[in-house]
């Protein structure tokens, strides 16, 4: 599994306690494909309609999920039915383009399905990953000696060359390391170095147009522009990306501890919590005061919105629900922006509300994973020995 990109990053050094994260598959892209564009639910009866916009009534939700203890995984639709049946060992996410990377059998090829399961891009490559916005996906050569990109036929638009490689950003650049100095650069969509190999470890472009990189091994981290030139120069001991608010979580490199600043690297909240997740939509962040302290919530000057009085809080999501677990129980519910339960501790663990507003949960007897929906109410059943929140697909 390529520890590399950021998605990964924040789970393993924030979310790594309780169902915040996911039981990740190997192959899983999230961070290369963001799909945020909102699809339309009008019915047109225009007979030139743009079959591009999606259609939120044609478009359909389906979760990956595995039935058994090193079984295969399979897709099923919102009624916890089979859509695509269990048959492959590995899997990605499903792009705009209606095509997902695939491994049938451990350590064999990969390749690209379509929705209904059927190989389109045979299984030729030693690694394969999900296509970007842009139409293209970053795959490794079958003999597993250098990375390059594919386009939705399967043929190379940027031949393998790279040691390893990212999805392109929104900027149009995406990271490639290269095999000579094994340093981190950017290049463009044909292949061209656009800021030259230079660092340690990095991430891909945010839509700010900021990148978080490290210069050198164990280097403090800072931010780079798409010029490659610094806009906030290596500080940190880590370093998340700004939300929404212009505020990024960071860790100071003298405390140690986690705090919040704005766009020129001033601290606009000092650093002062053990843990800090993101700004989310709703202006909350999930914070942790101290090792092993409660979880509580603090809005954008830095005071406590909802108290600590959680064992763990995760982020809020869209429809303004967060998972967190309680001190009494030491179970999982939901919670409101008051910091209320309104879907009671019940679970053994609780993940993040996805768009077609189900949630993964963890069964507390049998500790199998189900499904509810906003209320509470189990609308597919704990049957799966793992599973993965829903995703659209068009």
């Amino acid at each position: 599994m390529k520890e590399k990109f950021f998605l990964i990053m924040m789970l393993c050094m924030l979310f790594a306690v309780s169902g915040c994260d996911f039981n990740l598959p190997d192959n899983l892209g999230l961070s290369d494909d963001k799909k945020d564009a909102e699809a339309t639910t009008e019915e047109s009866t225009e007979e030139n309609v743009d079959e591009t916009k999606t259609n939120k009534k044609n478009a359909g939700y389906i979760a990956a999920v595995q039935l058994d203890e090193n079984g295969l995984w399979g897709y099923i639709d919102e009624a916890g039915e089979f859509v695509i049946e269990p048959e492959f060992f590995d899997f990605g996410y499903f792009a705009q383009n209606g095509l997902a990377p695939a491994q049938t059998v451990e350590g064999g090829q990969w390749g690209y399905i379509d929705s209904s399961g059927e190989f389109v891009i045979e299984p030729t490559f030693f690694d394969a990953w999900d296509f970007s916005d842009n139409g293209i996906a970053y795959v490794q050569s079958g003999d597993g000696t250098a990375w390059g990109y594919i386009d939705a036929t399967g043929e190379y638009v940027i031949e393998p060359q790279f040691y390893d490689v990212w999805g392109f950003a929104k900027n149009g650049l995406a990271l490639a390391k290269n095999s000579m100095t094994e340093l981190w650069g950017y290049i463009d969509e044909s292949g061209n170095q656009v800021i030259e190999p230079q660092f340690f470890d990095a991430y891909d472009f945010d839509d700010k147009g900021l990148a978080i990189v490290q210069v050198e091994e164990d280097g403090l981290w800072g931010y780079i522009d798409a010029t490659g030139e610094f806009a906030i120069e290596p500080k940190y001991i880590w370093a998340d990306l700004f939300a929404d608010n212009g505020l990024a979580a960071v860790m100071d490199a003298d405390s140690g501890l986690m705090g919040y600043v704005d766009a020129s690297g001033e601290y606009v909240i000092e650093a002062q919590f053990y843990d800090a997740y993101a700004f989310m939509s709703n202006g909350l962040a999930a914070v942790q005061v101290e090792e092993d302290g409660l979880w509580g919530y603090i809005d954008a000057t830095g005071e406590f919105s909802i108290e600590p009085k959680f064992y763990y809080g995760c982020a809020f999501t869209e429809n303004g629900l967060a998972s967190a677990q309680d001190t009494e129980t030491a179970l999982f519910g939901y919670i409101n922006a008051t910091g209320e339960f309104v879907i009671e501790p019940q679970f053994y663990d609780a993940w993040d509300f996805a768009e077609n507003g189900l949630a993964l949960v963890q069964d507390v007897d049998s500790q199998l994973y189900g499904y509810i929906d906003e209320t509470g109410k189990i609308v597919i059943e704990p049957q799966f020995f793992n599973a993965q929140y829903f995703f659209e697909v068009n």
